[in-house]
């Protein structure tokens, strides 16, 4: 089987009119702190891939050398007062940091998602996260969204290894819920990527 490299064969898509701390009510923009996904996986596409080649050049069977990977991608966040202009809002203040809480991951198969396989399923709702953004300022983190059992499903479909002509597009939709840190009031930050499902990927 042929190896593959790595390369940008999907691209991330951040949701339009939806990035900047988007709530339930549409009321975000008002909040006094505004978080924004600034890039997703460092603004490099994601290929999720069954199997990693060690280097020797053969893939799949039990060649010690190969890999079954998961798939993290990474987040930079950053948040900004509503008006800077207006808004002065000292440094450990009440409302100087946005804090994310937790998020929702929806999978929107493409259009060449094989036959019988249900990403849906693979959605993931209210799972906990924590990481604190201070304003004027960024930070980074990272989410899991290509699963074992996601890879095992993809592969089951297929009935075994598929060829390249069998890779597929997938959209993730990702919904990140926060509050700044003078309330409790939340809202959604919403983002987004597109991923490239392939079979194998070379290690080289």
């Amino acid at each position: 089987m042929r190896t593959r490299v790595l390369i940008a064969t999907a691209a991330v898509i951040l949701a339009a009119g939806c990035v900047s701390g988007c709530s339930t009510d549409d009321t975000s923009e008002w909040n006094r702190v505004v978080c924004e996904v600034e890039a997703v996986n460092g603004g490099a596409p994601l290929v999720a891939a069954y199997v990693v080649d060690g280097g020797d050049g053969i893939i799949g069977g039990a060649e010690p050398d190969d890999s079954y990977t998961i798939d993290f991608v990474t987040l930079a966040f950053t948040a900004r007062p509503y008006s800077s202009s207006t808004m002065t809002i000292p440094e450990g203040g009440a409302y100087s940091s946005f804090i994310v809480t937790g998020y929702n991951l929806t999978w929107v198969p493409g259009p060449n998602t094989p036959v019988g396989l249900d990403l849906t399923q693979y959605n993931v709702r209210n799972a906990p996260f924590y990481v604190q953004v201070p304003i004027n300022g960024d930070a980074e983190s990272a989410v899991l969204v290509g699963t074992r059992d996601l890879k095992e499903s993809v592969y089951d479909t297929f009935g075994g290894p598929w060829t390249f002509e069998r890779d597929f597009d997938a959209a993730l939709q990702m919904e990140f819920i926060g509050h700044d840190s003078g309330s409790q009031h939340e809202v959604i930050v919403s983002t987004g990527l597109m991923v490239n499902f392939t079979f194998a990927l070379s290690k080289d």
